[in-house]
């Protein structure tokens, strides 16, 4: 899946840079296929799993964070 990425978005990059204005392709979405294409072809889908897991992880403290603050502040 990441060689096909990479693949992908190489092919769009030079269509996006030899096409005139007809190219609706926007730069995010290439530059978005390269990185996780490349991602996946160093890490496989472990990597995409602990960024994930990394996240959720970040999310769950915030969300605990937002509801420690809640009762600081109906306290005061």
């Amino acid at each position: 899946m990441g060689t096909v990425g990479v693949i992908w978005g190489g092919v769009l990059l030079i269509k996006k840079l030899m096409a005139s204005q007809q190219d609706q392709t926007s730069w995010i979405k290439i530059l978005g296929l390269i990185l996780v294409g490349g991602a996946l072809m160093a890490g496989g889908f472990g990597l995409i799993s602990n960024i994930a897991e990394g996240g959720q992880t970040t999310i769950e403290d915030l969300g605990g964070g937002m509801i420690l603050l809640q009762s600081f502040g109906s306290t005061a």
